[in-house]
């Protein structure tokens, strides 16, 4: 990716989290950049909630976002591909590559990924290989797991749609 094509950004401006808009640190130990743990469970979130945006590269403090930004962008696009591509991190791959965008705010660099809510045929997207135990959904500005009982409800009433 060249520089030409990092979005310019003038601030960060007031930002919140919600309902489909999640901010991440993800500078991970060496403060290179990593994705964060707790990525996965908002992309289930998010895929089965109506999709949402996740800025990897942004501080919180005290309901205040500030840009951290991510000293090595490349690499976390390379690790969140190879978790999108591995069965066992996530249960689909629902990003093509213009969901995962450079932003440089401030002189430094975000990744803005756009996460699309799930075609209902590849509901529930789950986490961690599990459906029954890592589905989640988004409720206003966290996300949660449901409880193996509702994911079943929801495989139930998925079959008797179709």
């Amino acid at each position: 990716m060249s520089d030409g094509d990092i979005l310019e950004l003038d601030s960060l401006g007031p930002i919140a989290e919600g309902v489909n808009l999640e901010c991440k640190l993800a500078l991970g130990r060496d403060g290179q950049g990593e994705l964060p743990r707790d990525f996965w469970p908002t992309y289930s979130a998010f895929a089965n909630t109506g999709g949402g945006v996740v800025l990897l590269g942004v501080r919180e403090h005290e309901g205040r976002f500030s840009v951290a930004g991510i000293p090595e962008p490349e690499r976390l696009r390379r690790e969140l591909r190879l978790g999108l591509e591995d069965p066992l991190r996530v249960s689909v791959n629902l990003l093509s590559e213009d969901d995962l965008q450079l932003v440089r705010i401030d002189g430094k660099t975000l990744l803005r990924v756009r996460i699309p809510e799930a075609p209902e045929s590849l509901k529930p997207v789950f986490i961690n290989g599990s459906a029954l135990n890592n589905t989640y959904v988004r409720n206003g500005s966290s996300d949660v797991r449901l409880s193996p009982d509702e994911v079943r409800a929801w495989l139930a009433l998925s079959e008797a749609q179709q």
